[in-house]
């Protein structure tokens, strides 16, 4: 949805780094311009090669210690950095990446800000939330089928929990 959300805000270059294979099919399937394994590539070389220094905005959705880095690393001088992502683990963070480059870092828990927005993009088309849907479940399963599957299984995306099933 991240994707497609800063695709319809007007990126001109999409950098997707993700570890699992399924999800960097999907962002492949999605238009994503750049599609990266951060096992087999060095991203943030990568990254700032193809944008002649940075990009303007990363967002980490990952929530660990390699994406923080990673991603403060790939922002230009005076660009953002934004979490959205909910954390397990506390990390450990040189503010020096922030002060030499000028960059800003922000935050959004939920999009708790952003729903009629997300709503309107949702309803006109522009963003396809089907397109992330890869498990629908009933309420039920939401713990063993949802929760549980969502941590181990990376091939998973978003779990649709249909209300009539």
């Amino acid at each position: 949805m991240l994707l497609q959300a800063v695709k319809a805000a007007g990126a001109s270059k999409i950098f997707i780094v993700e570890v699992s294979d399924e999800r960097r099919q999907k962002a492949l399937e999605l238009e994503a311009t750049y599609v990266l394994n951060p096992i087999d590539t060095d991203t943030v070389a990568f990254i700032r090669e193809k944008t002649n220094g940075g990009v303007n905005v990363a967002y980490d959705a990952a929530g660990v210690q390699a994406t923080i880095t990673s991603g403060v690393g790939s922002v230009r001088p005076g660009g953002e950095f934004k979490v959205v992502s909910v954390w397990e683990k506390t990390v450990n963070f040189d503010p020096n990446m922030i002060v030499r480059t000028e960059a800003k870092i922000s935050g959004s828990y939920a999009y708790i800000r952003l729903f009629p927005e997300v709503i309107r993009l949702l309803a006109s088309g522009i963003i396809d939330g089907n397109a992330v849907i890869t498990s629908e479940i009933a309420l039920d399963d939401i713990v063993e089928k949802g929760f549980e599957t969502l941590t181990k299984d990376r091939s998973q995306c978003k779990i649709l929990v249909n209300m009539s099933l």
